[in-house]
């Protein structure tokens, strides 16, 4: 067998974290800008591993057969090609064998209704994983087939790993190996580690240099950040979804809050109620004389730290903005100002929101409607604005690093079929609570853009007629004193 592989420094950084065995880390994420290299090496290690040990078995995965066949098995096949190595490959059952019995088993790992918990990897026993892409795979299922990794481990030595490989997206992935909520490297546990890749890592020169430029002349900005330097900031977006008018590359401003966020200006809080998977709140100022509103922060009631009650997260964003001096304008979901179970008798969310600010040292002014508009109407409005083809020429600016899960909103969020938002639920792996997963950030969102922009979507909803601010039908305000505080 002739081998002919010479790794780069950050190949050759990975293959000592999954092979050394006084390394505590087994769950190890290769992730990055793509051409890095990070597939190949993958493929490298599960067949240097079966030939080197007799009768082991490495699973390969991705979230579907079909896309491993058309990928990440070519990779494999090309390298034994390569290296003329002698195996079999049983293509009706899914697996390569080597002579001296070792396998390389092909699996998908995508979520199946009819079998939530993996049950069908629960009998297996293997050695190791590779799952190339694996921001398509929940963290479920890496869970799962990670706990099955013990065939003859123990009996030679070998670390029981899960290697991850994967382009820079919004999910799991980022949030447990890559960033958290606020931007900052999470705290990793002792066997997990992260191994970031760029193109640039890439060992062989030719490839490298033709698919740096290559990548140098997509247009999209966010595609080339993500990419090519591998920034998990800037992620794919979809054709289906319910903001088109989002641009990652005119809407994100990078330290929007830190450069722009001022106290002596009116500030917006906006809320949207809702237990599981949090409470909603966002931050935002309005600046009319540059036409733009700023959206600096997303504040989160979370369950897991018991903070999933309005009051809660309104204490939350008082104590945020405690140093704020100006006027505090409180707005959102309009059935808030009905009595709720949520809340205690004769208060509702909104009553809840004041209080809880009172009780930080703040005060808020309420700015509501009576009732929200038309979910698909003013989401036409909303996506002009996030274009920049309004017509009144205002535009919206959000903060990269503060408003993760509005940006994810944007982003993965789907319309349904009669134009407004797809709010489709899933099941929590952890507590089997049913909620929704996308489009609770993004409906405080459209309600704060409408307590700052009511007469602008008045006039798109007249079909852009009336011009200037003479506008027959005004916003209707919900009155403090008719209802108990």
């Amino acid at each position: 067998m002739d081998i002919d592989f010479k790794p780069s420094a950050k190949q050759f950084e990975l293959w000592e974290k999954i092979t050394d065995i006084n390394d505590p880390a087994t769950l190890v994420l290769s992730g990055g800008a793509a051409g890095g290299g990070k597939s190949f090496l993958g493929s490298i290690w599960l067949i240097v591993m079966c030939l080197k040990y007799n009768d082991v078995r490495y699973v390969v995965a991705r979230h579907t057969l079909k896309a491993l066949k058309e990928s990440t098995l070519n990779t494999i096949l090309s390298i034994l090609k390569d290296w003329k190595v002698p195996y079999n490959y049983n293509q009706k059952d899914g697996f390569i064998l080597f002579e001296n019995g070792s396998k390389i088993i092909l699996m998908e790992l995508a979520d199946l209704p009819s079998d939530r918990n993996f049950e069908r990897v629960g009998s297996m026993e293997i050695t190791g994983v590779f799952c190339d892409e694996v921001t398509l795979v929940s963290e479920k299922a890496i869970e799962v087939i990670s706990s099955r990794c013990r065939w003859k481990n123990a009996e030679y030595g070998i670390k029981p790993v899960t290697l991850m490989s994967c382009n820079p997206s919004i999910g799991w992935v980022r949030d447990r190996f890559v960033m958290d909520e606020n931007g900052n490297p999470p705290v990793l546990a002792e066997h997990e580690a992260y191994i970031p890749f760029s193109v640039f890592d890439n060992p062989n020169k030719q490839f490298r240099d033709g698919y740096v430029k290559q990548l140098q002349r997509l247009k999209n900005q966010d595609e080339r950040e993500r990419l090519l330097y591998g920034n998990w900031d800037y992620v794919d977006s979809n054709d289906a979804v319910f903001y088109s008018g989002f641009d990652g590359s005119k809407n994100l401003v990078r330290d929007l809050y830190i450069k722009k966020y001022d106290p002596d200006k009116a500030l917006y809080l906006t809320f949207d109620f809702n237990i599981f998977p949090y409470v909603s709140c966002l931050a935002a100022q309005a600046f009319p004389d540059e036409k733009v509103i700023r959206i600096y922060k997303e504040i989160l009631g979370k369950p897991e730290d018991k903070n999933n009650r309005t009051i809660k997260t309104a204490q939350l964003a008082a104590k945020e903005f405690k140093d704020h001096n100006a006027i505090i304008y409180v707005t959102g979901d309009p059935s808030g100002i009905r009595e709720d179970t949520r809340s205690e008798q004769g208060q509702n969310d909104f009553s809840q929101i004041l209080r809880g600010m009172r009780e930080e040292g703040k005060t808020g002014k309420l700015k509501l409607s009576k009732k929200a508009p038309s979910v698909s109407l003013r989401g036409e409005w909303l996506n002009s604005i996030l274009s920049g083809e309004s017509l009144d020429g205002w535009t919206i600016e959000i903060d990269l690093g503060q408003c993760r899960k509005l940006t994810e909103d944007f982003i993965y969020g789907l319309a349904a079929e009669d134009g407004g938002k797809d709010k489709r639920k899933i099941t929590d792996i952890k507590t089997g609570v049913k909620y929704e997963k996308y489009h609770h950030m993004s409906d405080a969102f459209d309600y704060l853009i409408l307590a700052i922009r009511k007469q602008s979507y008045y006039i798109h909803k007249k079909g852009g007629k009336g011009g200037g601010t003479s506008v027959p039908v005004r916003p209707s305000y919900v009155s403090r004193s008719k209802h108990k505080w």
